[in-house]
């Protein structure tokens, strides 16, 4: 079973004919997402500081871009590389990012580590609001922090005590597993959740 096997899909439509659902024939599609061979895959960064990818087949893009398809649940999967320079098109799909090479998987996580910049929050020290504004001062895995968030929209909990928080300008902060921080920290953030 080659790559392109795995992502095709029979969907079966129905119709409702006088409140009763019949069976129409089933229906081939076939995702056009291509899978890059990840073994002769070369990722690297030219004087620029571009990524530069070098595919199985000899092609060269400069200015990559990965995506990662699903950033909170599987961050090490499915990483989509686009050429930046070519009207963003989609150069390939990496299934997983373990498959690459060491140094190509080094330059890739480097470039990931970028794009989703994402401070874990270790301790939270304070939580203070005026006007609707919560000011939190923490320590995060980058040092001390100190943001503002607008509303309880902005923080969001995932399975394992797991916590995203955004704040004014945009950037997230994670809380891995808010039930191992120490006993204040776990108070002062319970009152936001």
């Amino acid at each position: 079973m080659s790559c392109g096997d795995r992502w095709k899909v029979t969907s079966y439509f129905t119709s409702a004919t006088k409140g009763v659902s019949t069976l129409k024939e089933p229906v081939q599609i076939e995702d056009e997402i291509q899978f890059l061979d990840t073994k002769r895959l070369k990722i690297s960064r030219n004087s620029f500081g571009d990524l530069v990818v070098e595919l199985s087949d000899g092609s060269i893009h400069t200015s990559v871009v990965p995506v990662k398809a699903f950033p909170l649940t599987l961050p090490n999967q499915f990483i989509m590389l686009i050429d930046a320079d070519n009207d963003k098109e989609e150069i390939g799909l990496i299934e997983h990012i373990k498959e690459l090479k060491k140094a190509s998987r080094q330059v890739l996580e480097d470039e990931l580590e970028k794009c989703y910049f994402m401070p874990k929050i270790q301790k939270i020290h304070d939580l203070s609001g005026r006007f609707g504004v919560t000011r939190w001062e923490v320590d995060t895995d980058r040092g001390q922090a100190q943001f503002d968030l607008r509303s309880r929209y902005d923080i969001r909990s995932l399975d394992a005590g797991r916590i995203l928080i955004k704040d004014v300008d945009g950037v997230r902060y994670e809380i891995v597993n808010y039930h191992r921080l120490d006993v204040k920290s776990i108070a002062l953030l319970e009152t936001q959740i």
